[in-house]
């Protein structure tokens, strides 16, 4: 497999600095967790250099907030760049693996991939549960195109194991929640290199957008919101866990000062 890990540590070294061109992203992310009360527990999957939450504003709802991440080094960095205040609720998890790559691949081969059992191992490593909120923070794109690099000579295999992975990652948030908590899966769905109309369209027109780039097929793959949201509803393991799926208006988020990407996020209930 590609090195996955090399790879996030260099995309975070790239993106390190891009706390102002976050901006607007940051702000409907730090939103859409900011449902509910206080004194709430939070896990971040894929926190990385943390430059899409806005972890002091954050602190007004929750007493603990765990950052899970592959790069150690890009999450002990955006911890101390924290007040002290807000560092006092943080916990690091890193590095942890949380693709399960290659247990998806292996077992796989046999046909008897049990996605649910493969969350179950990743949370034993993160090592805490009974989160009120969970969230997936951009991440799952990326444990996705690991594995296109690897398996885009084998397309067949390739979608079967982005499917796993996508399951698994799923699963694993709902396993992280506590009865009755919320999951966040917050997602890129396209950039601007293959649909440059994003970098001047009204924020109005991005949910038709986004049904018109689905339609085409100019979305990532693996990553189609609607697809999603009908797994969380119709599969036989996850949907009996699983209660009001929300596929929110999609967004615009700056990567780069000529890459945009259109993000969605989609919330859920664990029943």
């Amino acid at each position: 497999m590609p090195d996955w890990a090399g790879q996030q540590r260099a995309l975070n070294r790239q993106t390190s600095a891009n706390w102002g061109l976050y901006a607007s992203h940051r702000k409907i992310l730090t939103h859409l967790l900011g449902v509910g009360g206080t004194g709430m527990r939070l896990c971040v999957l894929g926190a990385g250099n943390c430059n899409d939450l806005d972890l002091e504003a954050l602190s007004a709802w929750y007493s603990e907030i765990t950052l899970v991440d592959l790069d150690l080094e890009a999450v002990t960095q955006a911890v101390e760049r924290q007040p002290a205040t807000v560092r006092r609720l943080l916990r690091v998890r890193a590095p942890v693996e949380f693709g399960a790559f290659e247990q998806a691949i292996s077992s796989s081969h046999g046909g008897g991939a049990d996605p649910q059992a493969l969350a179950a191992m990743v949370a034993e490593e993160i090592g805490e549960r009974e989160f009120d909120a969970v969230c997936s923070a951009c991440v799952l794109s990326q444990l996705i195109d690991a594995l296109a690099q690897r398996f885009r000579s084998e397309p067949e295999r390739c979608l079967s194991l982005v499917q796993l992975t996508r399951s698994i990652h799923l699963h694993l948030i709902v396993q992280l929640l506590r009865a009755g908590g919320r999951g966040l899966l917050v997602s890129d769905l396209v950039s601007s290199d293959t649909a440059p109309v994003l970098l001047s369209a009204p924020a109005s027109g991005l949910s038709q957008l986004m049904s018109k780039f689905i339609a085409e097929k100019n979305f990532f793959t693996g990553l189609n919101p609607f697809a999603i949201t009908a797994v969380l509803k119709s599969d036989a393991q996850l949907a009996p866990r699983v209660a009001r799926v929300v596929l929110h208006a999609p967004w615009r988020w700056q990567l780069a000062a000529r890459r945009v990407y259109l993000t969605f996020a989609c919330s859920f209930q664990r029943a």
